[in-house]
Parts: C-alpha cells; structure tokens; sequence
C-alpha cells in the first residue's frame, strides 16, 4: 500500500501530466468512460484506481501516471 507521501507524488504527478496532455479531469474521465468524481479522486491521491479501471487506463493512456 501506497504511505501518504506516495499519495501526494501521484496526485502533483497526474496534476502536471493533465497540464502536459491539455486535458482537463473531466476530459480525462469521458475518454476513460468513467465518472469524474471516481477519477477526481485518484487525481487527487485519495484513491487508487482498481486493477480492471488500469487496464482501461493502460489502454489508452499507457504513459499515465496512476499506472505507477
């Protein structure tokens, strides 16, 4: 399990990430198919998504930091 610390990369991680993509959370969750408040919350570092919510990411985002 990821500590606190782990968290708070992943969520500046994907905050730059979103910024170098020009998407907004949002988009990304459309694209994905998945609810924003879902993903706002992996964004975030609160939540980790699930293996089956990863392989969906791997697919079209494979440079994504949630898969880290």
């Amino acid at each position: 399990m990821k500590t606190t610390v782990e968290f708070q990369e992943q969520a500046e991680a994907m905050e730059l990430w979103l910024g170098k993509q020009e998407i907004s959370i949002e988009t990304f969750a459309a694209k994905l198919g998945m609810h924003y408040s879902t993903v706002s919350k992996w964004v975030a570092g609160m939540n980790q998504p699930s293996d089956v919510s990863k392989m969906i990411i791997r697919q079209k985002f494979p440079e994504c930091p949630l898969l880290k």
